[in-house]
């Protein structure tokens, strides 16, 4: 078997176990549920599927730690940044001689 064979085996086994894994009963398959990230690696036959999430985002800060054991992960889909917000207000001041007209 020659290396791309054995590549387009490998690739071709995953994407069915990927098919497979979020097929439900005789739904439709929502292959929206399959994602394909590009990660470096050394040869194509190093890919795996991942039964599970996957969180590729690395550290916010230099001094975080690189390695954290027994750790609690939170996932959600909103912005956790902080958003300043601003308040535009404008107080008029009108003469007393207009109301006493």
């Amino acid at each position: 078997m020659s290396d791309l064979e054995l590549t387009f085996s490998v690739v071709l086994q995953i994407c069915v176990d990927a098919v497979l894994a979020v097929r439900q009963g005789d739904k439709p398959v929502d292959l929206h549920m399959v994602e394909i990230m590009e990660m470096q690696h050394k040869t194509s036959t190093e890919t795996n599927l991942v039964r599970g999430l996957v969180l590729d985002h690395g550290s916010r800060h230099p001094d975080m730690p690189k390695r954290v054991e027994n750790a609690y992960i939170l996932t959600c889909n909103v912005s956790m940044e902080y958003e300043k917000r601003s308040v535009c207000m404008s107080t008029r001041f009108c003469s007393i001689m207009i109301y006493l007209l």
